[in-house]
């Protein structure tokens, strides 16, 4: 898997009623190999959206920020797609005008605990056919 196949992935996925199920379902029938290079990305993008002015931005917006929340915010902010995430690293202002409703986590925040396992849960689903 390269980049441009790991965005496509998260593209795919966000067309799915529960992107995140559906992603690693789909990581499950594939390589081991391919699985660990979704991580290997996922890990570089989690990585690259580190910046103060993103956590200075995630702070403002959730009223409060720990280490593990931006964590989640960065899982959100990838699972937004490529674009999407770019825009933002360039400029955190960006979310102001791009957060709806529709697009923030079950709890109401821009959130997402569950892309942060996707790949280790897509090898325990493989290997054992349950992600328990």
């Amino acid at each position: 898997m390269n980049k441009q196949q790991f965005w496509q992935l998260i593209e795919q996925s966000n067309k799915q009623e529960e992107p995140i199920e559906w992603l690693t379902e789909t990581l499950a029938q594939k390589e081991v190999a391919e699985i660990v290079d979704l991580e290997y990305y996922f890990q570089t993008f989690q990585q690259e959206s580190y910046q103060s002015r993103l956590w200075a931005a995630a702070y403002l917006l959730m009223d409060g920020c720990s280490d593990d929340t931006f964590d989640y915010f960065c899982g959100w902010l990838i699972i937004q797609g490529e674009e999407t995430f770019h825009k933002v690293l360039e400029s955190p202002e960006y979310l102001a005008a791009y957060i709806t409703e529709e697009n923030l986590g079950e709890e109401g925040y821009p959130q997402n605990e569950e892309l942060l396992t996707a790949g280790f849960d897509a090898c325990t689903l493989k290997k054992t056919g349950d992600i328990k």
